[in-house]
């Protein structure tokens, strides 16, 4: 498993390190297939495959309440509900963007809470066997397809999900080695003078091959997949929790100026949203994905040593923060 996944990591890093306008055409490919992969599996199911009835979300094969068991079931979105928050990193490259950068954020989650809930509904219903789709061994999706469509198709349909999968890879890759440049460039890492540097080409390759290098030694310690995409996912939404929770505590000092907000309801919404992100983080980091939990813990106390150690005085923020 380490081994595919170091040579898919070295693929993704390899097309990073050309010209940015090969990322960008590999990103606009990577929308095509995910809506294209989306309605093929949608209708292929709907149309070739022996669905149940819709009393057949309703069943338990367990003794545990259903809300419950509904609620959990819910956190398989999160290991792939992220990346609306690409409107608020094109923000400066946008027009008008203190209105339609939080408008992106909304319709991106409301257009992927759509389709994202059809195919799950649509999963769903197409198992034939329970206990074979839930055995250990194979990926629940892979035995769905290959049970409701064939081999033949199911293998294919699978293949047209990894395909999709590794563009997310190539995406989450960009984005995070941009985002470590963009600390170094503010002075906000260590070894900020190595990694903001950038080829002729303006590839920040240093801390592309920085991230890469970094995803495989934490796979390599995570011993499974499940405890990598926890960690990721736990890391994910304490980043996107965390200016909620500012912006919560100094709503006042903000709200006259925002161009677009929820109104008196937005008080209440970003309460929810930090109850329940910090209830699923919990949950994410419980086993078996325990040891996902240890290293956080291990990562988190590591940043705050660094930070009180003496980052905390070199580091004022960027540049624009301290003009204001």
């Amino acid at each position: 498993m380490f081994l595919l996944f170091l040579l898919l990591t070295v693929a993704q890093a390899a097309f990073n390190l050309l010209r940015v306008q090969w990322v960008s055409w590999m990103n606009d490919a990577s929308v095509v297939v995910h809506i294209v992969g989306v309605l093929l599996i949608l209708g292929a199911l709907w149309w070739a495959a022996p669905l149940r009835p819709v009393s057949f979300l309703l069943e338990r094969s367990t003794g545990t309440p259903y809300l419950w068991v509904f609620l959990l079931g819910l956190l398989q979105a999160h290991w792939t509900f992220t990346g609306f928050d690409a409107s608020a990193h094109m923000a400066e490259e946008t027009e008008n963007p203190r209105l339609k950068a939080p408008w992106g954020m909304v319709l991106s989650v409301a257009v992927a809470g759509v389709f994202g809930y059809a195919l799950l509904l649509m999963l769903t219903l197409a198992i034939r066997e329970t206990a074979a789709a839930a055995a250990p061994g194979t990926p629940m999706a892979i035995a769905i397809f290959a049970g409701a469509l064939g081999e033949r198709a199911g293998l294919l349909m699978s293949l047209g999900v990894a395909l999709a999968m590794w563009f997310c890879g190539l995406s989450t890759l960009v984005s995070a080695s941009r985002t470590v440049y963009s600390f170094a460039r503010d002075g906000g890492v260590p070894g900020s003078a190595y990694f903001r540097k950038v080829d002729s080409h303006g590839v920040p390759q240093r801390a592309v091959l920085a991230v890469a290098v970094c995803s495989a030694a934490v796979m390599a310690w995570g011993e499974a997949v499940p405890v990598v995409t926890s960690m990721s996912t736990v890391s994910l939404y304490w980043a996107y929790v965390i200016p909620v929770w500012l912006g919560w505590r100094k709503r006042q000092e903000w709200t006259g100026e925002a161009v677009w907000t929820l109104g008196r309801a937005g008080w209440w919404v970003n309460l929810l949203a930090i109850v329940y992100t910090t209830l699923i983080c919990f949950i994410l980091m419980m086993p078996p994905n325990a040891l996902a939990g240890k290293t956080m813990a291990g990562i988190v106390g590591g940043l705050a040593l660094l930070w009180w150690g003496g980052v905390r005085r070199r580091f004022a923020g960027p540049d624009w923060t301290r003009a204001h």
